[in-house]
């Protein structure tokens, strides 16, 4: 986990980001090149396109790391873009949710976040892959991907946290159940919507899984197995008071690896990105990916 001078930086930048978003990525790129960093800004908003941008980058060796300047669905291109490479990854968080980057607690002011892409320490994190395609964080079926449906059909990033919450209540009323069947080398059940994750916020930084840690490679499945919007209100009610543990409704797993199967209808969520679809397998590989932290 060193640290030493990094000062070429390829920054893989999602310009759908709001005031707060914006600002902090120019003042963090301004104080960057202020230190005399060499920067490369390649804006983005197509997931192809930032995936083989950070591949292509990395494969360089021209760049000290690569910045994945946006919300959790650009860190999940530029990761993927990374794999195998070496290179680190850093993180300008200017998108809506930010998650992955409150988990390592990165620094929201530029002068400090900038000094920390320069000289912050590295972890490695062990890669997780979902159906051979390598992500973040969390991978979720049903009622989150709903929320997350909902959230892009009607753009509802331009509001921020109101428009997380706007999502959230609109997928509480319209969206429909049906059963996951998840299955563990150990187990297998029943549940009617799963949350598969490897770190411990959720949406809105609520603290999900407190025994997740993002370098280890397991992950926490949170399968909510009780129908119903009462029930499900209820669900989120314990979630967002930070009621942890098992119930009859709420059910908390660790493992290294997990499939998911159901109908291919249910809404699936990556990163906070609606990709993939079921069924589902999650394992880990022996690869790590170096990230900057403070």
């Amino acid at each position: 986990m060193g640290s030493g001078l990094r000062k070429r930086f390829c920054v893989i930048h999602n310009p759908n980001a709001g005031t707060r978003g914006r600002l902090l990525f120019r003042n963090t790129v301004r104080e960057l090149q202020r230190a005399g960093c060499q920067i490369s800004i390649v804006d983005t908003t197509q997931h192809e396109r930032g995936e083989r941008v950070a591949k292509d980058a990395a494969l360089s060796g021209q760049f000290d790391a690569i910045i994945a300047a946006g919300g959790d669905g650009t860190l999940h291109d530029v990761l993927r873009g990374i794999v195998g490479s070496g290179t680190p990854l850093g993180l300008i968080p200017s998108g809506t949710a930010n998650i992955f980057s409150r988990e390592i607690d990165l620094p929201t002011m530029p002068v400090a976040l900038a000094e920390v892409l320069m000289h912050g320490y590295t972890f490695n994190v062990p890669v997780s892959v979902c159906n051979g395609h390598p992500f973040a964080f969390v991978v979720g079926v049903g009622f989150d991907a709903a929320a997350v449906q909902i959230f892009e059909k009607y753009q509802a990033r331009h509001f921020g946290t109101f428009g997380i919450v706007a999502a959230a209540l609109a997928a509480l009323w319209m969206h429909k159940e049906n059963p996951i069947s998840i299955r563990t080398p150990q187990e297998e059940w029943v549940a009617h919507w799963v949350i598969v994750t490897r770190i411990q916020r959720f949406a809105g930084g609520l603290k999900l899984t407190p025994h997740a840690d993002i370098k280890q490679p397991a992950f926490h499945v949170v399968s909510f197995q009780q129908r119903g919007r009462l029930r499900l209100a209820l669900q989120l009610a314990r979630m967002l008071f930070a009621i942890h543990g098992q119930s009859r409704d709420i059910r908390i797993s660790a493992c290294q690896e997990v499939t998911l199967e159901g109908s291919g209808s249910l809404p699936v969520q990556i990163d906070g990105e609606l990709i993939g679809e079921l069924p589902l397998q999650l394992k880990f590989l022996t690869l790590r990916i170096p990230v900057i932290t403070g």
